[in-house]
């Protein structure tokens, strides 16, 4: 993740703006399904319909409904990460419940004779993304520090001023682990008090948070041949993170140097608001196609990023500490990732169904309001925004599922592959965020309540750099992380 410090105008305090193209692509990617029939086909639901859930990739879904329907979607996330760094493997994880999906839609027929045969209306709140993570790595690095990353900011010109790196080398120079060659002469080189190479490195990351989709859709169904909707949805996002890094002299060659810990807080809160259309065509009984468009998000966001170190020595008796200025959060909009969704589905009668979607998404489209941000800031946002268009691509996701009835219960299946974001030669360390899903579902149905339930496997790879040191090779963890969705979804019909 890239870290950029700007100065503000008029001599005000530093700001710190901690977003990066991956940042944007996490709050814009929608890799999560809400409703256990949703997630039991792999999320291959744009023509199926009957299900709240569904209103997140088609609205013309709605339509389908027959009666009014109340539903409800508590769900199980465990999240894993394994983490290879340095010749060492360490795995992590956590899990917490919460709700996927609570909505209601109401069915008002249409009048007798019309082609308009209902038009339905819902009320919806599902969850479409979740940021649950634990990740944790060490190992001894032979060939830099941390402190090489302070260093380089200090000597990055002929005069080192810590107002310009108040959250990282600031901190460093205040506990004493760097420090000018000629004591109170800034314009000097700095050196460092730990040397590049041989101390242990570790990490701890955890974050939480979710992206929730409250939404308003209508739909309407023509002569049981073309189902048609639309609705507007205001979207909330929450994204907590906690970064603590350490080095320590594990084997006490170092003077005057036990041990440091670098912490890093990250608390992103924003609200935006889209648009979503969307058809069902059904020329004959055994098929549907649908068609869908997803607006890019225009999301408000505040960005509230805080720094602390602490530091121990072998000739203090306790152990000295810096922490960041109290800066107000940073403000910003920028707008997410558009989609486009291409459904068919095959229905096989009381027998079952085979659901296929196919979705072209405009990760390259994301973009932060130049006009948006704060006076020293523009650049930031412009650069930003040439990182997405370098680095970033439309993205291609596929999703298929199957469903087999016998009897009162419904046997669901499904995969999904959602393509990667970063452009072709893009260096990702083997963590190119590439994702695949496998579900299995089963459901129960009787007279005015459904039972749904389903699990989840979901597998990536990511990549993570501790820091960056000019001209030094810096090695980065790879993560091979895991998630498990277990979800049970109660619907009810109301005469």
């Amino acid at each position: 993740m890239k870290r950029y410090v700007l100065g503000l105008l008029l001599g005000s305090p530093a700001l710190v703006l901690a977003q990066s193209e991956v940042d944007l692509f996490r709050y814009s990617a929608t890799r999560f399904q809400p409703t256990a029939r949703v997630a039991g086909l792999g999320g291959a639901f744009g023509a199926l319909g009957a299900d709240l859930g569904a209103v997140t990739l088609n609205p013309a879904g709605l339509a389908t409904f027959r009666k009014n329907t109340l539903s409800l979607t508590p769900q199980l996330v465990s999240n894993s990460n394994s983490a290879a760094y340095l010749g060492e493997t360490l795995s992590e994880g956590r899990s917490r419940m919460g709700f996927g999906n609570l909505g209601f839609v109401y069915v008002r027929p249409g009048k007798l004779g019309s082609s308009w045969k209902q038009l339905s209306y819902g009320f919806t709140m599902n969850r479409t993304a979740n940021y649950l993570s634990d990740i944790r790595y060490e190992g001894v690095n032979r060939s830099s520090s941390m402190v090489d990353y302070f260093l380089d900011e200090a000597n990055a010109g002929n005069q080192f001023f810590p107002d310009d790196f108040p959250f990282t080398a600031a901190l460093a120079e205040s506990v004493g682990l760097i420090y000018p060659v000629v004591p109170g002469n800034r314009a000097t080189n700095y050196l460092g008090l730990v040397p590049p190479g041989g101390i242990k490195q570790g990490e701890v990351v955890s974050s939480s948070g979710r992206n929730t989709d409250y939404s308003f859709t209508m739909a309407g169904n023509y002569n049981n041949i073309l189902l048609v909707g639309g609705g507007i949805s205001l979207n909330s996002l929450t994204f907590n993170s906690t970064e603590t890094f350490t080095e320590s002299d594990h084997m006490d060659t170092i003077f005057d140097f036990k041990d440091f810990s670098f912490e890093r807080n990250l608390l992103v809160e924003g609200d935006g608001i889209r648009f979503r259309l969307g058809g069902i065509l059904q020329p004959v009984n055994w098929m549907r196609l649908g068609l869908s468009y997803e607006s890019g998000s225009r999301y408000n966001i505040v960005d509230d990023y805080r720094t602390s170190l602490s530091a121990n020595f072998d000739s203090m008796p306790t152990f000295a500490q810096a922490r960041s200025p109290l800066f107000r959060p940073f403000t910003y909009s920028f707008r997410s990732a558009n989609r486009t969704t291409l459904s068919a589905a095959f229905l096989f009668g009381a027998l079952g169904l085979i659901s296929i979607d196919y979705d072209l998404v405009g990760f390259n489209r994301i973009r932060v309001d130049e006009g948006s941000v704060e006076p020293g800031a523009e650049s930031w946002a412009a650069s930003l925004n040439n990182d997405v268009r370098t680095f970033l691509k439309g993205g291609n996701n596929l999703r298929i599922g199957g469903e087999l009835n016998t009897g009162p219960l419904a046997w669901r299946a499904g995969y999904a592959y959602w393509s990667t974001p970063f452009r072709q030669g893009v260096f990702t360390g083997g963590g190119d965020l590439m994702q695949q899903d496998a579900s299995f579902g089963v459901g129960l149905r009787r007279s005015s309540v459904t039972f749904d339930f389903s699990l989840t496997r979901s597998w990536w790879k990511q990549y993570r750099q501790p820091y960056v040191v000019s001209g030094l090779q810096v090695d980065g963890v790879l993560i091979n992380s895991t998630r498990w969705v277990g979800m049970l979804s109660m619907h009810y019909r109301i005469d």
